[in-house]
């Protein structure tokens, strides 16, 4: 048992203990928060909105950035396997809309176009105070996350969109109405390999 015992440790050490088949190797998901600005109404419509049916408005939050050179860069920066945006809008209005949040490694990547974009197209439903939304992150996404992470680089983020009020009477707004994003990264690293 002994000669068994010093011969796997010799095998180890020969081949740098690289892919031991009997160690376990396992991936982790992990919940990263990422950075995001909500809007005040005030910015997309007038101190009083008429009645249904209202103008249908654009809107766009402002340009949030995230420095990925900390702790959520260490865990971005590993092999990721694969992984999906969680967001949650919450909206003080009955507000229709048709938006769409971007995920971009730079301020001029904040568009449908650019490869590596992530892109999660929602609606807003006056029905409905808060919705939550999954996307899955296609691959490009996936890279471009990894990528700016190793680099050390900075996430941008920018939800934009149409917004129209529904309520069933005019509305004097104030100072807290607005619509607010909530935004999760859940990725998938390998931990042992």
């Amino acid at each position: 048992m002994k000669t068994k015992l010093l011969l796997a440790v010799i095998v180890m050490a020969v081949t740098g203990c690289e892919d031991v088949p009997l160690l376990p190797k396992w991936d982790a998901d992990m919940a990263i928060p990422i950075a995001s600005r909500g809007i005040a109404f005030s910015a997309v419509f007038p101190a009083t909105i008429p009645a249904s049916p209202s103008p249908t408005l654009m809107m766009s939050t402002p340009v949030e950035t995230q420095q990925l050179d900390d702790a959520v860069g260490d865990l971005l920066d590993g092999t990721l396997r694969g992984g999906s945006i969680v967001f949650t809008v919450t909206s003080t209005l009955q507000v229709n809309g048709s938006d769409t949040l971007y995920i971009a490694n730079s301020a001029g990547g904040l568009n449908a176009t650019t490869p590596g974009t992530i892109v999660a197209p929602f609606t807003l439903s006056s029905t409905a105070a808060s919705i939550t939304d999954t996307i899955v992150i296609p691959q490009a996404g996936i890279d471009m996350l990894q990528s700016t992470a190793q680099a050390g680089g900075t996430l941008h983020v920018q939800m934009r969109g149409s917004a129209q009020y529904v309520g069933p009477a005019p509305r004097v707004l104030n100072a807290s109405d607005s619509l607010t994003v909530s935004i999760r990264c859940l990725c998938t690293v390998a931990v042992s390999r």
